[in-house]
């Protein structure tokens, strides 16, 4: 009699992800009779807990929209948006000009440009495996609306189709 095969245990760190959406607005001032458009970019900030592991890519990134209630576009295997992500806190310091001269006063800020990007899997599967192993108390992670706008939108009658697809494809994997 053969015993139970051991499950392997996939390892996953509970994160606390700082997300920041930029999202786009064109706004039109008129100046001596003649329009002009402008592009404003604003973020929105939210706060996500996620179980993090190396096979949740998909997950990760649907979640992610609905914490921000962007559950109209679909994340699917094929159609997929990169973001970015900083672990923890950047420690720098701000110089400021009073009346008294200079004071030196320590803040905290975060950069972009230290950010590291996710564009596929590997890059998610590689993201996980830091996470996992050095346990962050917080990770930034940021989203710009113009790469999640390229995915399909999920509309009603798209969603029943979008459905029977799924049963379909999981009827065909039995």
């Amino acid at each position: 009699m053969s015993s139970p095969s051991p499950s392997v245990e996939i390892p996953q760190f509970r994160a606390t992800f700082i997300v920041h959406l930029d999202t786009y607005t064109k706004t039109t001032t008129e100046t001596n009779g003649k329009a002009k458009s402008k592009e404003v970019k604003s973020t929105k900030v939210k706060e996500l807990v996620f179980q993090i592991s190396e096979p949740n890519y998909l997950e990760f990134l649907t979640t992610i929209l609905a914490k921000h209630d962007k559950s109209q576009y679909r994340v699917t295997e094929r159609k997929k948006y990169g973001f970015k992500y900083l672990v923890g806190n950047s420690r720098g310091q701000v110089i400021f000009m009073s009346s008294m001269g200079l004071d030196l006063i320590s803040a905290v800020f975060y950069s972009r440009v230290e950010a590291m990007d996710v564009d596929n899997k590997e890059d998610y599967a590689e993201m996980a495996k830091k996470l996992i192993s050095e346990e962050p108390q917080k990770v930034k992670v940021f989203v710009d609306m113009k790469n999640v706008e390229k995915l399909p939108v999920s509309t009603a009658q798209n969603e029943v189709i979008w459905q029977a697809k799924i049963a379909e494809h999981q009827m065909m994997r039995l």
